[in-house]
């Protein structure tokens, strides 16, 4: 019978196959891959991702070894920071281990404490520990006692003088002191704010004592200053060591409205 045209007839079909034959004895495999070659080629395909994810791990490990080392390294210059700030406020506390040593002038007779180059550990320990500290002004933080130096301006240092040792060696009371020594200095605004000229609070410190308010004040310390004697005397030294005047107890004078007016009429 007659052959469809949508249909090789078998002389055709034989031709083909055998061509296609003839190419794959020269070209090999490849030529027609098969599904074998074509699953291994998907898979060497499939095979490239994993290694650029192993690539990305190696740099996040890389990333958090430095930033261990960022870390430590931080840690380290923290507490280099830390050690510092320690030494320094030790050297502080030792540079001002001398104050009140009672080697100057009125004092000289009342206090026999000899000079403490560097205070016990546990005195250490105390100041580094502490949350606030009271300092009293006279002989300790200044160099004098405030109303001895007064009285020696006014001519009459030596009777006050007498008073200041009898109180101190307690032989009399601080409160009749007191009443005895301002009775002989008897005081005007006037003569006290002339004596505040002529004595800058600043020359009137013991040294050290700048540096060891400063360095407390640096560690978040409370620092309040006292005084047997008076706020018109204190204060001055107060702001010279960067003191609060609600952070200084004292007695005030009677001529005196507050701190803000200072001397009434």
């Amino acid at each position: 019978g007659e052959l469809s045209p949508t249909r090789p007839g078998p002389n055709r079909t034989n031709r083909t196959m055998a061509t296609m034959a003839r190419v794959g004895a020269r070209r090999g495999p490849a030529a027609f891959p098969s599904s074998n070659s074509s699953s291994s080629s998907s898979s060497r395909g499939r095979r490239r991702p994993r290694g650029r994810f192993l690539w990305g791990v190696e740099n996040d490990k890389r990333r958090a070894v430095l930033a261990v080392r960022a870390r430590s390294q931080e840690e380290e210059q923290e507490e280099e920071r830390a050690r510092l700030e320690l030494e320094l406020f030790n050297d502080a506390i030792i540079s001002s281990s001398t104050l009140g040593d009672g080697t100057d002038g009125a004092t000289a007779s009342w206090s026999g404490l000899p000079r403490n180059p560097r205070p016990d550990p546990r005195v250490m320990a105390l100041w580094r520990g502490a949350h606030a500290v009271c300092f009293d002004i006279d002989c300790t933080v200044a160099k004098d006692d405030s109303l001895d130096a007064l009285a020696a301006f006014l001519g009459k240092g030596d009777e006050v003088r007498q008073w200041t040792n009898r109180a101190m060696d307690g032989g009399v009371d601080l409160e009749t002191a007191l009443e005895e020594r301002m009775r002989l200095i008897d005081p005007t605004p006037a003569q006290v704010a002339d004596f505040l000229r002529a004595h800058p609070a600043g020359q009137r410190l013991n040294p050290g004592i700048r540096r060891l308010v400063r360095a407390l004040q640096q560690r978040g310390v409370a620092v309040y200053l006292i005084s047997g004697g008076f706020r018109e005397l204190a204060l001055p030294v107060a702001r010279e060591l960067g003191i609060a005047p609600d952070s200084v107890f004292a007695n005030r004078m009677l001529f005196t409205a507050d701190d803000e007016t200072g001397f009434s009429p």
